[in-house]
């Protein structure tokens, strides 16, 4: 099945499993690398033979990857915060946990525990090729390679630096010992940047330097500090977007809906309606005074020349029921976690049946944006 990240592998323990168009590319240049290698220290191999445990080697090494992330998520289903999924990509995987932690000893538990398997899982390969020693070169070829990179793996991700577990780990003691979390992330964050931007320049002067012998090994390292760096710095702003959104309301991030229209009302009518100033994220769509649903633009663009010309919108409304709503008085953070999933990604705000406004992903960007150029953090 195809997604917006990826093409969903199947699932694991529940959890979704995401592979990303960009794994492909790594995947391959692995098998290359291995290949390569096996060539090079088997020289009695054949081709089918160091090809061939060059694929199964890569294979294993990936699963290894997978297990990494699913014990991070298998940690946090267990304390109660949603997985949305893992996705495999270019640099590794992620695991795409729906929210932070409420206690600095759970983030600490959920970062730990992946390079702790790492580490374990190199230990165990490591054990298993001393084992088998030289009786079969096939097997020890692939442990001793799993055995290396998995080590290689555990120490990597603890580098204090963002996405890493490391930076996680960082951010725990440092929340641990602050009490306060927009401090610890800020702290942990400016350490990532600083790490990030040495390894982006010791990466590009060690590929200058060794360019005739080996400048991919010194881009790879840039390569990696350039996506710590980025990932450092959205994290630190995405703290700054939740310090503001634990001040706001969900009467403060909405937008009002266009006016109310009939269920008999025409597609083209509709459209009319929705492209007059201001602009608004829906059309509540009624049958005299009850509200049925809404009307979303997305509703609109996929409507055919045949209905645009003269169906109604009834055929196009979203019913009410299957839509997400929230009081005005919740909080905007707690409608940040609504919108993920949610139907024509909109929430509607309600009293009682009075429907007051909707909030979508822009509404609450616009008024975060507005209030931090402003210079508001909360009130």
């Amino acid at each position: 099945m195809r997604f917006a990240n990826g093409f969903r592998l199947g699932r694991v323990m529940g959890i979704p499993i995401i592979i990303n168009p960009s794994w492909f590319l790594i995947f391959a240049l692995v098998i290359v690398a291995l290949s390569s290698q096996f060539s090079r220290q088997y020289p009695s191999w054949t081709a089918w033979e160091y090809w061939g445990i060059a694929l199964i080697t890569s294979l294993l090494f990936f699963a290894s990857v997978l297990a990494h992330e699913l014990c991070h998520s298998v940690v946090a289903v267990r304390k109660g915060i949603p997985v949305r999924g893992i996705t495999l990509f270019m640099l590794g995987g992620v695991s795409q946990i729906s929210r932070e932690a409420s206690r600095p000893g759970t983030e600490l538990l959920i970062a730990i525990v992946g390079p702790l398997s790492s580490l374990a899982l190199g230990g165990i390969f490591v054990g298993l090729t001393l084992l088998v020693g030289s009786s079969n070169a096939h097997l020890h070829g692939v442990l001793a390679y799993l055995g290396v990179t998995n080590l290689s793996l555990g120490v990597f991700n603890l580098a204090p630096a963002f996405p890493l577990d490391g930076g996680r780990v960082l951010r725990a003691l440092l929340w641990q010992a602050t009490n306060r979390f927009d401090r610890a992330t800020l702290i942990a964050g400016r350490v990532s940047q600083s790490l990030a931007g040495a390894l982006i320049l010791g990466g590009i002067a060690f590929a200058l330097v060794f360019r005739p012998f080996s400048p991919f090994t010194g881009l790879w390292a840039a390569l990696i500090g350039w996506f710590i760096f980025g990932s450092a710095t959205s994290s630190l702003r995405q703290q700054r977007q939740d310090q503001v959104l634990r001040s706001l309301r969900a009467q403060d991030v909405m937008a009002p809906t266009g006016p109310a229209v009939p269920s008999d009302t025409t597609v083209l009518r509709a459209m009319e309606l929705l492209l007059l100033p201001p602009s608004q994220p829906c059309l509540l769509v009624t049958s005299g005074s009850t509200v049925l649903g809404i009307l979303t633009f997305n509703a609109l663009r996929k409507a055919t020349k045949e209905q645009r010309a003269a169906a109604a919108i009834s055929s196009l409304t979203t019913p009410l029921h299957r839509l997400r709503t929230m009081a005005p008085g919740d909080t905007a953070a707690q409608a940040v976690e609504l919108l993920q999933g949610a139907p024509e990604g909109i929430i509607l705000v309600a009293e009682g049946p009075n429907v007051l406004g909707a909030i979508t992903e822009e509404t609450v960007s616009q008024r975060t944006r507005t209030m931090q150029r402003l210079g508001i953090t909360g009130r």
